[in-house]
């Protein structure tokens, strides 16, 4: 059955109105999946390469640019490194371990895309749209993802390292085991996200709001949560320590069992967060707010700033180190609130 290839990749835009609209030039034949196969970006006569010069032309508002339409595609294991991509529709197409280093996409479209294993490290994502898109053991590292929106994509065991995500949004993604070493998440909002064992040490998440997600076994040693809000998540079993969370809010979390040694909790919003058989030795707590604060089975042996007051206002039980390294429950103006002092 013959077939017009350049339906299927290409967009022009629309001239019939001073509005920014795309016309697609012609109609697809659907359900149609088309591989550009082993001569890396040859379709019918039509080589890849022209396809990117005519959506770079597009880009720079050039009279013959069409918008390139990749819906449906297989494009696996191509090598489109540098690529000009930015705002093009990626829309069901595979592209398993495909090469997308220092490519610019700022803008672009995956909706239900196949990236297992494909590499972006370095490439320019800003403001792109994921959507249902895997990208399980994908390279990422120094990826621009900033202003990004990602809906319900996989990420589980992806390499992000170095990764910028300032203000973008993310809901219900999972990021299982995913290594995001050195990744900044300044204002970034994430809702309903799993980070089941992933790497976030030496992170950047100010003023970062977490919400509902499940973060237990996270590893985030030297993490800056400062001012973020962490809201009703679960950081049990986590990896910790010397992480900064001066001003943040970690109401109602659940920190159960985590190493939390040498972090900073100033000013913090501690209240109803649950540290049960936490270990807290050395971390400073100055202006923090505990009202409800569960630190029953916890080891606060070293900590500091704490006042009699503020542990009057917790839970502590005979399994508590006080800061003074006596066992609990915390007696009101017994003195074990300082550290050194029997």
């Amino acid at each position: 059955m013959a077939w017009k290839p350049l339906a299927r990749l290409l967009w022009r835009e629309s001239r019939a109105s001073d509005e920014d609209s795309d016309e697609v030039l012609v109609p697809a034949p659907a359900g149609r999946v088309h591989s550009l196969g082993e001569d890396h970006g040859r379709s019918s006569g039509l080589p890849l390469a022209k396809v990117l010069a005519a959506h770079r032309a597009w880009l720079e508002k050039g009279s013959n640019g069409v918008r390139a339409n990749l819906a449906d595609l297989t494009l696996n294991e191509l090598k489109l490194k540098g690529a000009k991509l930015s705002r093009a529709q990626f829309t069901r197409t595979s592209l398993l371990e495909t090469e997308l280093s220092n490519a610019e996409l700022v803008g672009a479209v995956f909706e239900h895309a196949d990236l297992r294993r494909a590499t972006f490290d370095s490439a320019d994502l800003t403001a792109a749209e994921f959507s249902n898109s895997r990208l399980e053991g994908a390279w990422l590292r120094g990826t621009n993802l900033a202003e990004a929106k990602v809906i319900e994509c996989s990420f589980q065991t992806a390499h992000l390292m170095e990764s910028r995500w300032q203000e973008a949004g993310l809901q219900h993604c999972d990021f299982s085991r995913a290594d995001l070493s050195l990744a900044a998440f300044h204002q970034a909002r994430l809702f309903g996200c799993t980070l089941t064992a992933a790497i976030l040490s030496r992170a950047t998440l100010y003023n970062t709001r977490l919400q509902l997600c499940g973060m237990r076994e996270l590893r985030a040693d030297d993490a800056n949560f400062s001012s973020a809000q962490v809201l009703e998540c679960d950081l049990s079993h986590a990896e910790m320590v010397s992480a900064r969370f001066t001003g943040a809010q970690l109401n109602g979390t659940l920190l159960s069992r985590s190493r939390l040694a040498t972090c900073d909790f100033r000013d913090a919003n501690l209240q109803g967060a649950e540290f049960y058989g936490a270990m807290l030795q050395g971390s400073r707590f100055g202006g923090a707010k505990l009202l409800g604060a569960d630190f029953r089975g916890a080891d606060l042996a070293g900590a500091r700033e704490l006042t009699s007051e503020q542990l009057s206002q917790c839970r502590t039980s005979d399994e508590t180190v006080l800061p003074n390294g006596t066992r609990g429950p915390y007696r009101k103006h017994s003195g074990a609130e300082r550290v050194g002092q029997r």
